[in-house]
C-alpha cells in the first residue's frame, strides 16, 4: 500500500507537467472574424457573428467603430452598430458616446437602454471629474454629469410609466397638466411617475423635451 502511495506521488506532478497550456485567446482576431462574417450572404452567419460580438470585451470597441466609420455596406454599419451598443452597455467607459447611445435609445422610445446608458455615462463623467487637474474642466464635467443623472431619472420614469418600446404603450403612469392661462402665458406639463418629462408652452415652464 505504501508503495502505491508513493507512486501516486510521483506520477501526479510528472501528469500536471507533461499537461500543455490552453493557448490564449486572441479576442481581436476573434472580433476581426467576426465582423468579416457581418458581410456574408447567409441570414444565420451574421446573426451569429453579431451574437458573438455582442459578448466580447470593450477591447474590440476601436476595432468596431473603424468598422462602422469606414464600411459602405449599410447592413454592416447597422450591425456593427448594434455590437458596438451592446458592449458599452456594460463595458463602455466614454460618458459622451454612452450619453450619445442614451438619447438615442430615448427618442425612439427605449427608455429602459436609455436610462442604462445615461446612468453609466453620469458614472464616468463623474469619475472623470475627479481626475481633471483643471477647475473649469472638474466643473464642466460635472454639469454633464449631472445631466446625464437626470435624463437617467427620466428615462426610468417614462419605462415605469409603461410607456417603454416601440410604439409606446399604455399611458397609465402619465399625467397631462396646464399651466396658466390660454394663449402664450399657457404650458403643457407631461409628467411620468412624479418626474418631468415633457411639454412646453410659456418661458420657463417645466420641460423634458431636451434628451
Amino acid at each position: 500500500m505504501s508503495r502505491f502511495i508513493i507512486a501516486l506521488f510521483v506520477l501526479i506532478p510528472v501528469t500536471l507537467l507533461s499537461a500543455e497550456p490552453a493557448a490564449p485567446v486572441d479576442e481581436k482576431a476573434q472580433a476581426a472574424e467576426h465582423i468579416k462574417a457581418l458581410s456574408s450572404e447567409d441570414f444565420d452567419a451574421r446573426q451569429n457573428a453579431l451574437n458573438a460580438l455582442k459578448k466580447m470585451s470593450a477591447e474590440v470597441l476601436p476595432l468596431l467603430r473603424e468598422t462602422v466609420a469606414a464600411t459602405q455596406d449599410a447592413e454592416v454599419r447597422n450591425l456593427g452598430r448594434r455590437a458596438i451598443k451592446a458592449i458599452a452597455m456594460n463595458g463602455g467607459t466614454d460618458p459622451a458616446e454612452l450619453a450619445g447611445f442614451g438619447r438615442e435609445d430615448a427618442l425612439a422610445k427605449r427608455y429602459t437602454d436609455a436610462a442604462k446608458f445615461y446612468g453609466r455615462a453620469a458614472r464616468f463623467f463623474k469619475e472623470q471629474a475627479e481626475k481633471a487637474a483643471e477647475e473649469s474642466a472638474k466643473t464642466e464635467l460635472n454639469a454633464k454629469g449631472a445631466k446625464a443623472a437626470e435624463r437617467e431619472k427620466r428615462a426610468l420614469a417614462l419605462a415605469g410609466s409603461g410607456t417603454d418600446g416601440e410604439g409606446g404603450g399604455n399611458a397609465g403612469g402619465m399625467q397631462v397638466r396646464v399651466q396658466g392661462g390660454a394663449g402664450a402665458g399657457m404650458a403643457v406639463v407631461v409628467r411620468a411617475n412624479g418626474v418631468v418629462v415633457g411639454g412646453g408652452g410659456a418661458a420657463g415652464a417645466e420641460s423634458g423635451d431636451d434628451w
